[in-house]
C-alpha cells in the first residue's frame, strides 16, 4: 500500500487549486489580522481577567514572592509560571503594556497556525495544508479567543509544536521511531505547554503514551526525559516559591462541579465547530474508502488529547475554551486524511484521484465561507468611552481597591491585584487562608473603592452585610468584553465626599442606597 502526499497539481491534477489554497489562507489570514488590527488598537482590557496577567508580569520583577504565598490575598498566580514571564518583559519595556501583549498574543497565534501546517505538511501536500492552516482560523467567532492575554494561547501553540516533533506518521508497530532531536525538543515544548497551563498535562498524555503503539523504546525513553525533566521543574518551583507551588495549585480544588455546565459548554462549542468536525468525519469516510489507513493515523493522538479536557467542563470557572485543542486535532486530522492520494489498488481509483485533487479546492472553500459567516467579536466606541469614564473614575479615586473584576483596574492603579473575581466565591466559601482579611479591611473602610460584580460576591452573608454597614452605592457600570457586558456595581465609604457623575454617551449611571 502507498501512501503518498499530493500537492493537488499531480496525476493531471488542476494546479489552480494549490493556487486557490494559497489566495484562500492568505485571505482568511488578512480577515483575521484585520480584526486584530483593530484590537490592537483598543487601550482597554478585552476580556475581564487580562490584567491580572499584566500584574504578574510585574509582579514578576518587583515583587516575586507575592506570585505563590500560601494565602490567597494578595491573590496568587493561580496557573503555572510561563506567562507572567512573557508578560514581565512587555511590562518593563513599554509604556503601553497591554497594546504590546496583544502583539505577543500575535506571535503564539502564528504558532498555532505554522504548527498546523507543519503537522497536515509532513502527511499531505501543500495545498490542503494550506487549506487546514486557515480553516483553523476560520471560525473567528472561537479562534478568536488565542488573541486574548491569557494561558490558553501559548498554551495550545506549544502543544502543537511539540506534535510538531513527536506526532507518529502511523499508530503501527515499527513505522516511526523518535531519534534525539525530536524527543528533546518534543518534550521541552511539552513541559513548555504545561508552564503555560497545567491542563496540557491532560492534552499531551495520548501523545505520549501513543508512542507504545509504534515504537516502545521510544515511548519509554520519552517517558522518562519528561518524568525526569517534571519532576527536576517541580521541585525548583517548590523550592523558589517555598512551598507555595503546589499549595497554589490545589486551589483550583475550591471550584466545585457545577450541574449542567458540560452539556451547556459542550453543545454551545459544538454549535460553533459543527463544519470542522463534519470536516474531518468525510475525511475518514474518503481515507477509509481510499486507503483504509484512516483509523491508524498518528493525529488521532491531537484530536483524543483535546477530547480528553471534556470532563474539565463540568467545573465552575470553565468555558468552551477548553476544547480548543480539541478543535485544532480535529482540523488537522481531517487534513492529513484528506491529503493522501488513493491507493492504485482501491476499486475506482480514478473516481477517487480526481476526488483527492479537488479536496483542497473544498476545505478552503470552507474556510472562506467560515470566516465571511463569523463574526469577531470586537469593542464599539461606546465600550471605548464607557471603559475609559470607568478606569479615569478609578484612577482618580486612587488605591487600594478591591475589585472582583475587572483586574485591569489593579494593573492601572498599580497595585498587586487583591483577589480575582471569579474565584472569590469559592475561596472564600472554603476559608482559605488570607480571605477574612478582605472582609476585615471592608470593615475597616480601608479599601476606597470597592467594584462588585454581583455574581462574584461571597454567598456568605457576613460579607454583604459588613459591605453595607461600611460602604455607600455609587453607581454602575456596564463594561464591554469579548462575550458582551458586564454589571459593575461601585461603592465607596460612608461619607466619603465623591459624586459619581458619569457623561452623556457611557453606560454608566449613578445610583442609590436600595437600588
Amino acid at each position: 500500500m502507498r501512501l503518498t502526499p499530493s500537492d493537488g497539481a499531480t496525476a493531471g491534477g488542476p494546479r489552480w487549486v494549490l493556487l486557490y489554497s494559497l489566495a484562500t489562507a492568505l485571505g482568511v489570514a488578512l480577515a483575521y489580522g484585520a480584526c486584530a488590527w483593530v484590537l490592537f488598537g483598543y487601550p482597554w482590557d478585552w476580556s475581564p481577567d487580562e490584567g491580572i496577567a499584566l500584574d504578574y508580569g510585574r509582579r514578576l520583577l518587583q515583587a516575586p514572592e507575592t506570585l505563590y504565598p500560601r494565602e490567597a490575598v494578595p491573590f496568587p498566580a493561580a496557573y503555572t509560571p510561563l506567562l507572567p514571564v512573557l508578560m514581565a518583559p512587555v511590562v518593563a519595556w513599554s509604556a503601553e503594556p497591554l497594546r504590546f501583549a496583544r502583539f505577543l498574543a500575535c506571535a503564539w497565534t502564528m504558532l498555532v497556525g505554522s504548527a498546523a501546517y507543519a503537522l497536515v505538511r509532513s502527511r499531505s501536500g501543500a495545498a490542503v495544508s494550506l487549506a487546514t492552516a486557515a480553516l483553523v482560523f476560520a471560525p473567528v467567532d472561537l479562534s478568536y479567543w488565542y488573541l486574548l492575554i491569557r494561558v490558553d494561547g501559548p498554551m495550545v501553540a506549544l502543544w502543537l509544536l511539540a506534535a510538531a516533533f513527536l506526532l507518529p506518521a502511523r499508530l503501527e508497530r515499527g513505522t516511526d521511531r523518535l531519534s534525539r532531536g525530536r524527543l528533546w525538543g518534543g518534550a521541552l515544548a511539552l513541559l513548555g505547554s504545561v508552564l503555560a497551563k497545567p491542563t496540557a498535562l491532560v492534552h499531551a498524555l495520548p501523545l505520549v503514551l501513543g508512542w507504545f503503539l509504534v515504537d516502545r523504546d521510544s515511548g519509554r525513553r520519552l517517558c522518562v526525559t519528561l518524568a525526569s525533566l517534571g519532576l527536576a521543574l517541580l521541585l525548583l518551583l517548590e523550592w523558589l516559591t517555598s512551598g507555595g507551588f503546589l499549595w497554589t495549585m490545589s486551589l483550583w480544588g475550591t471550584h466545585p462541579r457545577q450541574a449542567g455546565l458540560l452539556t451547556s459548554l459542550l453543545v454551545m462549542f459544538l454549535e460553533r465547530s459543527l463544519p470542522i468536525w463534519i470536516f474531518a468525519a468525510t475525511g475518514l469516510v474518503y481515507a477509509g474508502c481510499c486507503t483504509r489507513a484512516g483509523w491508524r493515523d498518528g493525529a488521532w493522538l491531537l484530536l483524543l488529547g483535546g477530547l480528553l479536557g471534556v470532563p474539565l467542563l463540568s467545573k465552575s470557572g470553565a468555558w468552551w475554551n477548553y476544547m480548543l485543542p480539541a478543535l485544532c486535532g480535529a482540523a488537522i486530522l481531517g487534513g492529513r486524511l484528506w491529503g493522501v492520494a488513493p491507493d492504485p489498488a482501491t476499486p475506482r481509483w480514478s473516481g477517487m484521484l480526481r476526488l483527492h485533487d479537488l479536496a483542497p479546492a473544498a476545505v478552503a472553500t470552507l474556510a472562506l465561507g467560515l470566516v465571511l459567516t463569523r463574526t469577531f467579536p470586537l469593542p464599539s466606541n461606546q465600550d471605548a468611552k464607557t471603559a475609559e469614564f470607568f478606569y479615569t473614575f478609578l484612577k482618580e479615586r486612587g488605591r487600594p481597591i478591591l475589585a472582583t473584576q475587572p483586574e485591569y483596574a489593579y494593573f492601572l492603579l498599580d497595585q498587586v491585584t487583591e483577589m480575582e473575581g471569579s474565584s472569590f466565591p469559592y475561596l472564600a466559601a472554603s476559608k482559605v487562608a488570607g480571605v477574612e482579611r478582605i472582609r476585615n479591611r471592608i470593615a475597616e473602610r480601608w479599601y476606597r473603592t470597592i467594584v462588585a460584580v454581583p455574581h462574584f460576591w461571597p454567598a456568605d452573608a457576613s460579607f454583604e452585610s459588613v459591605l453595607t454597614q461600611n460602604y455607600t452605592l455609587l453607581g454602575e457600570c456596564a463594561l464591554g468584553f469579548h462575550y458582551g457586558r458586564t454589571r459593575f456595581v461601585l461603592f465607596a465609604p460612608h461619607g466619603s465626599p465623591v459624586r459619581f457623575q458619569p457623561p452623556p454617551g457611557v453606560r454608566c449611571r449613578a445610583l442609590e442606597a436600595g437600588s
